[in-house]
């Protein structure tokens, strides 16, 4: 069995590749979803800690994402302690599904901030989804209707690309459709199932 950790930059396709592997038969883990659900479970610590750190974000026993993400990222040290709060109970619980049991050849978990928290030790290889910044531009406009000082505080997020790509085991470029996406999705499948 072998453990893969998937990342990218906001916009760059790593929910659409984990489909694409998981449509191939690996097992998958997707750290934004996870998060969400604790956001969403008034019982869970993550939700009661965030409640704490900044009760503004409550809305109908929910955290609301879109207030949360307008307050934590134009403040630095607000992302931070959300941070705080956040990533030591998602490593905790990756840490328990990549311990699972399975006779799944893959598994393959998206983590956006693998390379910057230093979270690579945790998989055997790594997967590195790549996008030319012009194209990641339209496509954050057009999504998230981010503006261009958006984009470059968002992105300001993780390390360099270059960087990135030195340090991750595979690349996969999502410039192009989807179809030649799946191209590259099912060719990387096969060399994972060889390792």
């Amino acid at each position: 069995m072998s453990k893969i950790g998937l990342t990218g930059v906001i916009g760059s396709g790593k929910t659409t590749v984990l489909r694409l592997f998981a449509k191939l038969g690996a097992k998958v883990f997707d750290s934004d979803q996870k998060i969400h659900q604790f956001y969403q479970d008034v019982n869970h610590p993550v939700y009661k800690k965030t409640k704490k750190a900044f009760p503004e974000v409550e809305l109908d026993n929910k955290i609301s994402r879109k207030k949360l993400a307008e307050l934590v990222f134009n403040d630095r040290k607000k992302l931070e302690k959300l941070e705080e709060i956040v990533h030591p109970e998602i490593i905790k619980f990756l840490k328990q599904w990549l311990e699972a049991k399975s006779e799944t050849k893959a598994y393959i978990a998206e983590v956006p901030l693998l390379f910057e928290k230093n979270l690579q030790g945790l998989f055997d290889k790594t997967i590195l989804v790549k996008i030319k910044e012009n194209i990641l531009v339209k496509k954050l406009k057009e999504k998230y209707n981010f503006d261009g000082k958006e984009i470059k505080k968002r992105l300001s997020l993780y390390l360099p690309s270059k960087e990135k790509e030195k340090r991750a085991d595979f690349i996969l470029t999502n410039n192009l459709s989807l179809g030649d996406l799946e191209k590259e999705v099912s060719l990387l499948w096969h060399k994972i199932n060889k390792i």
